[in-house]
């Protein structure tokens, strides 16, 4: 089950968006927020007053640096938008009575692999093989379980393995953490833990180890805690991370530094409803965290860039903005992308430093933001729009 929530106040701003006549990025067309900021409205459906609602954006760099994003609709498509001539081409990948929770990475071939639930009933694995899409299920549900695949997250390791994490019987945003990896064609599931954990993000380090960072349940300590698990070629090593705060952790996401150590994002409730985005960051010896923004956020997504600084992109439900921010080793620095309109993110960086965000706005639409670094050779803005015909 998504959560309801969030998505009833998107679609609420939505129209109010619409009502009031606030202007938003045209397709096919530039809008600046910002110092650098370049806004395009890759897909709004068949037409910009009328089409599906979108959800569940992943964004991935290819190792030229251009952009691909996976991306959900509600008519039961799954879709991708992928950008390598300088003109965004659209392509439906799969159909199925509904589907949710899409997730991308890209593999050393620069073909992408997608994860996603397909008519809740299922996860499945897509990925493009030379010119076709080859489609595999990797779980499925079976009757005592209430969902499959909710919250799914993907990544690929320099051979082209791919790991996924995902949450089963989810209940109230919680559920049980399944671990699954490919060994060639076929796939292999572990149950890490039940029945109290959410919001998974899966990584893979230079050493081809998985990490995965979610939030989970302390026993002991009555509340809601950070938990990381990394796998060092024999087993998974855990470290926790424990609030003083109980029952006030919400929407995280992780990303590795090159060290292989975790950078987690997450909404810290404990002073709702001016609760803070914090980030926290195990070095390999002891967590330290810190705060980034006072917000109510909805679907952060964090990336590390190659000084190992962490890079967050989020939606400010309380102020309906989409927002940046970036530490330089000294500072948080917080940026709008979009004012009046945002939602769910996803963010990569390319080996420019060059910043890459995908979301899908108040109005249903899924956008594209791009920040070149002032050193990056990447061309992050690509306007034009191609749908096949």
């Amino acid at each position: 089950m998504k959560r309801i929530i969030p998505r009833m106040i998107s679609l609420f701003f939505g129209f109010v968006l619409i009502a009031a006549g606030i202007p938003n990025p045209v397709i096919g067309a530039t809008s600046q927020a910002g110092s650098a900021w370049s806004l395009t409205i890759v897909d709004h459906g068949p037409s910009p007053s009328s089409g599906p609602s979108f959800a569940d954006p992943s964004i991935a760099v290819d190792a030229a640096g251009r952009p691909w994003i996976s991306y959900t609709a509600n008519d039961g498509t799954l879709k991708l938008a992928k950008n390598l001539t300088g003109i965004w081409n659209l392509q439906t990948v799969n159909n199925h009575t509904s589907t949710g929770w899409s997730s991308l990475a890209i593999d050393k071939t620069g073909n992408p692999q997608i994860s996603y639930q397909s008519d809740s009933t299922h996860l499945d694995f897509i990925h493009l093989d030379s010119s076709a899409w080859v489609s595999v299920n990797i779980d499925t549900w079976v009757p005592g379980e209430s969902g499959i695949g909710d919250e799914n997250s993907i990544d690929v390791d320099s051979q082209g393995r791919s790991y996924v994490t995902y949450i089963n019987n989810i209940s109230n945003s919680k559920g049980d953490l399944v671990y699954a990896y490919s060994t060639g064609s076929t796939w292999t599931k572990v149950k890490m833990e039940k029945t109290f954990q959410r919001n998974p993000t899966v990584k893979v380090d230079s050493q081809d180890n998985p990490h995965i960072g979610y939030i989970s349940y302390d026993d002991t300590a009555k509340k809601n805690i950070l938990r990381y698990r990394a796998y060092d070629g024999n087993d998974w090593v855990v470290q926790d991370w424990i609030p003083a705060c109980s029952d006030c952790l919400s929407e995280a996401a992780m990303a590795l530094d090159s060290s292989g150590n975790p950078y987690i994002v997450f909404m810290n409730d404990s002073t709702w409803p001016n609760s803070k985005v914090q980030v926290a960051h195990w070095n390999g010896t002891v967590w330290t965290d810190q705060d980034v923004d006072t917000a109510q956020i909805y679907r952060p997504s964090i990336a590390v860039d190659h000084n190992g600084y962490p890079q967050v992109c989020y939606f400010d439900m309380g102020k309906a903005i989409q927002k940046y921010a970036a530490w330089d080793g000294n500072q948080w620095t917080i940026e709008t992308i979009n004012t009046g309109n945002g939602g769910d993110c996803s963010i990569a960086l390319d080996k420019g430093g060059g910043v890459h965000i995908a979301y899908v706005d108040l109005s249903r639409r899924l956008v594209y933001a791009g920040k070149p670094s002032s050193t990056s050779s990447y061309k992050v803005f690509l306007p034009l729009i191609k749908k096949p015909g």
